[in-house]
């Protein structure tokens, strides 16, 4: 199973919009966040982020069995117009004078809880009307099985109704909870994971919660590894390198957009 980044960045990324500060202009794009995870025979992601397409096209991934999304904040979920446009039958009036290769009138699979299929329906139902997308509801403690690949679903604290994901595959366990202030101490799925990536402002800028709360939920997680996600020069005011080097001696580590790893 490889797992591959697909943004580092929180809901602003990196760079932040009409700013020319030294952060801004020094740092390495972070796109809003998203995971890839591939296996010989299957292709999952989470989050349908802002940049989805972009993130997709950088690794050339063209085929996706399932979408899952953690909640419907804009930075995790307003990708699902992107995918909306390649589930759309028609674009032109004339489709029958061209090949588009099969790129129009997809089958797309999305995940995710109950309260993210609400707003879909209440503030893009003509995306929640496409027979050509299935949004698939999945509450914590429901598991899905694409192919080989087990996910479940466990509820964490974050504003509304919001959730993190325990993904396995032959004895590997990945968890991937990008937003959160709190993880109820009744959950228990996500200990003793290989790899988890989670919220990670423990830099002086609090914005999902305080930095003793986050480092509990990581302590609480048991990981092997730590990749700390929602990174932001700009917000910190710190350069990457002082993010990088204090991250480190707290046991962290912080990744670049589309770096991976193999479990």
């Amino acid at each position: 199973m490889k797992i591959t980044l697909l943004g580092s960045g929180d809901a602003i990324g990196m760079p932040v919009p009409m700013c020319d500060c030294e952060y801004c202009q020094e740092s390495e794009k972070r796109r809003r966040p998203g995971l890839l995870v591939e296996t010989d025979d299957d292709t999952l992601v989470f989050e349908l982020s802002p940049d989805i397409k972009e993130q997709l096209h950088e690794l050339k991934v063209c085929e996706v069995d399932a979408f899952f999304v953690t909640h419907h904040h804009f930075d995790h979920f307003s990708g699902i117009r992107e995918l909306n446009h390649i589930a759309i039958e028609e674009h032109v009036l004339n489709p029958g004078d061209f090949d588009y290769n099969g790129w129009h009138g997809r089958e797309i699979t999305v995940y995710g809880n109950q309260r993210t299929w609400n707003y879909l329906q209440e503030k893009q139902s003509h995306i929640a009307e496409n027979e050509n997308i299935s949004f698939e509801v999945m509450g914590a403690g429901e598991k899905v099985e694409i192919g080989e690949v087990t996910t479940e679903a466990f509820k964490v604290e974050h504003g509304e109704e919001t959730q993190g994901y325990v993904i396995q595959k032959d004895g590997k366990k990945v968890v991937y909870v990008p937003d959160v202030r709190n993880i109820p101490e009744d959950e228990d799925c996500y200990e003793d994971a290989d790899i988890v990536l989670m919220e990670g402002q423990l830099f002086g800028a609090e914005s999902h919660g305080y930095t003793e709360e986050i480092e509990q939920n990581i302590e609480q997680v048991k990981a092997d590894r730590t990749v700390l996600v929602n990174i932001s020069e700009h917000l910190n005011q710190m350069h990457t390198e002082k993010l990088e080097k204090t991250a480190e001696e707290k046991g962290y580590e912080i990744w670049n957009d589309f770096e991976s790893v193999e479990l």
